[in-house]
C-alpha cells in the first residue's frame, strides 16, 4: 500500500507537468510567429505523458503488499535493473522563450492647448506634441460650458497649418461665462489609438469679464449725490458715458453711442444697481522716505526718514439687486502710496514738507498760514502737474505766478501788508517750483 501511495503522487507530479506543456503549446498557438517555445518542452511533454501511461498499465508494486512484511516501511531496491520497479533519476525541464515584436505604428498624441480672452474673444492656441509621430490632417475644437459633457459635434475644424483658433459666438461668449475648451488632432495615418481622432488634450477654462463696470473718480457733491462713469461694452467695442445719481437711484440708463460705422446708436448702460452713497477719508500718515532707487532715506542716527504725508480715499457704495451692499473705490483718488520717491512729484512734495511743518508748529496764527498755503497747492495740483507725463504744466504755472503777483502788488497799493507778506511768502514756493519747470 505504501508503493502504490508513492506511486500515485509521482504521477500527480507527472500529470502537473504535462499540462504545463500542454499550456505552453497553447501558448505558443495563440502568440502565433511573435513566440518560440524550445524543443524541450514538448520533449518533455511528451515523455511525461508516455511515463504516465506506462506506470497506469503497470499498476504499484507487482509484490503488491506481499513484497513487504507487515508493519515495515518500503525501502526502494537496491538496483534499478530489479523487476517490478521504478527508479527516476532526473525530472523533466520546462523552458519557455516568447519573444514580442515592437509595435511600429504612429503614435497619435493629444495637443497642448492655452486660452485668453479679451474684449470678448477667446483665443485658442495650441501646438502638438512632441512624442506624436503621426502626420496631423487638421484639428477639432470642441467647446462646452462648465460642467457640461464635451459634445459629438466640434465646434470648429481648422486645417493641420493652423495652430490657433478665435471664438467670437457672442450667443456663447457672453459676460461673466466660463467655457471649456479641447482640441483633439486628426490623422490619415494608421496609428497605435486605432482611430482617426487622437484624445482631447487637457480641458482649458476661460471666464469672460463682465460687460460693463462702473467707474468712480471721487466727483461727490455730497453723501447723496455723486457722478459715476459706466464702461460698456456694446456691438464689439467699449463705450464710456457719465450719470448723475442721488441716494436710492438705479445706476445708468439709455443714452446714445457712436457707432463704428458711422452714425448713433441706443444703449443701455444699466448696471441694475442702486445708489446708496458716497463716502471719503481724509487724515495723514506717516510713511517712510525712498530715494530715486527706491532705497529708504536713512537719519543721522541711521533710522528711516519719515514724512508726514495726506491721505485721501473715496468711495461709493451701491446695492445689487439681491440687497447686498458692496464698495467701489474711486480709482483716481489723490494718491495713496505708502512711500513716496523724491522728486518725482514736486508739487506734492511741497504739500508734504507744509503737512510736516504744520505738525510741528503750535502757534495757531502759524498753523493757519500754513495750512492756507498747502490748500492752495492742492488746489492747484493738477493744474500745475501732469501726473501721466511727470512734467509741469509750465504755461499754467507761469499764467499763476503772474496772478499771484498782481496779488501781491495790488496788496500792497493798498496797505495790507500782512496779506501781501503771506502772497509773497507763497510766490517764493511758486518760484522755487518754475525752477524746477525749467531744467
Amino acid at each position: 500500500m505504501a508503493l502504490a501511495g508513492l506511486l500515485s503522487a509521482h504521477l500527480e507530479k507527472l500529470a502537473a507537468v504535462a499540462g504545463a506543456g500542454v499550456a505552453a503549446l497553447a501558448l505558443a498557438s495563440s502568440l502565433g510567429g511573435r513566440s518560440a517555445v524550445l524543443a524541450e518542452a514538448a520533449e518533455a511533454s511528451a515523455a511525461a505523458e508516455a511515463c504516465g501511461a506506462a506506470l497506469g498499465a503497470k499498476g504499484p508494486d507487482a509484490r503488491g503488499s506481499a513484497g513487504t512484511p507487515a508493519g515495515e516501511p518500503f525501502a526502494p531496491p537496491a538496483a534499478p535493473e530489479t523487476a517490478g520497479r521504478w527508479t527516476f533519476s532526473r525530472r523533466p525541464t520546462l523552458k519557455v522563450e516568447i519573444q514580442v515584436q515592437p509595435d511600429t505604428r504612429k503614435r497619435l498624441l493629444p495637443p497642448r492647448a492655452e486660452a485668453a480672452a479679451a474684449d470678448f474673444v477667446v483665443t485658442l492656441k495650441w501646438t502638438d506634441d512632441p512624442d506624436s509621430t503621426a502626420a496631423v490632417k487638421a484639428y477639432r475644437v470642441y467647446r462646452r460650458g462648465k460642467g457640461a459633457a464635451r459634445p459629438a459635434a466640434p465646434a470648429s475644424e481648422v486645417p493641420s497649418g493652423t495652430r490657433e483658433w478665435k471664438d467670437s459666438d457672442r450667443s456663447v461668449v457672453k459676460a461673466e461665462a466660463t467655457l471649456v475648451y479641447e482640441v483633439a488632432a486628426l490623422t490619415d495615418e494608421e496609428n497605435q489609438t486605432g482611430k482617426p481622432e487622437s484624445d482631447p488634450s487637457a480641458p482649458v477654462e476661460v471666464t469672460l469679464p463682465a460687460d460693463r463696470e462702473i467707474l468712480y473718480y471721487g466727483a461727490r457733491m455730497s453723501e447723496t449725490v455723486a457722478i459715476v462713469k459706466i464702461r460698456l461694452f456694446h456691438e464689439g467695442h467699449w463705450h464710456s458715458e457719465e450719470f448723475l445719481v442721488k441716494s436710492g437711484e438705479a445706476i445708468g440708463g439709455k443714452k446714445k453711442v457712436a457707432e463704428p460705422g458711422g452714425g448713433d446708436a441706443e444703449a443701455d448702460f444699466a448696471t441694475g444697481d442702486t445708489f446708496v452713497r458716497a463716502e471719503k477719508l481724509e487724515e495723514m500718515r506717516r510713511v517712510p522716505v525712498l530715494d530715486e532707487k527706491g532705497q529708504p532715506v536713512l537719519d543721522k542716527e541711521g533710522n528711516p526718514r519719515m514724512r508726514m504725508v495726506p491721505f485721501s480715499r473715496s468711495w461709493i457704495v451701491v446695492r445689487d439687486p439681491d440687497g447686498k451692499e458692496r464698495e467701489i473705490a474711486a480709482v483716481a483718488a489723490p494718491k495713496d502710496t505708502a512711500v513716496h520717491r523724491l522728486g518725482l512729484d514736486p508739487v506734492m512734495d511741497e504739500i508734504r514738507r507744509f503737512a510736516e511743518e504744520i505738525a510741528a508748529t503750535k502757534d495757531p496764527a502759524q498753523r493757519k498760514r500754513l495750512d492756507w498755503q498747502r490748500e492752495q497747492l492742492r488746489k492747484k495740483h493738477d493744474r500745475w502737474w501732469n501726473e501721466s507725463a511727470r512734467k509741469f504744466r509750465v504755461g499754467n504755472l507761469d499764467e499763476d505766478i503772474q496772478e499771484y503777483q498782481d496779488e501781491v502788488a495790488k496788496a500792497k497799493t493798498e496797505k495790507r501788508e500782512d496779506v501781501a507778506a503771506e502772497l509773497e511768502s507763497f510766490l517764493e514756493i511758486l518760484k522755487k517750483l518754475r525752477e524746477k519747470a525749467g531744467k
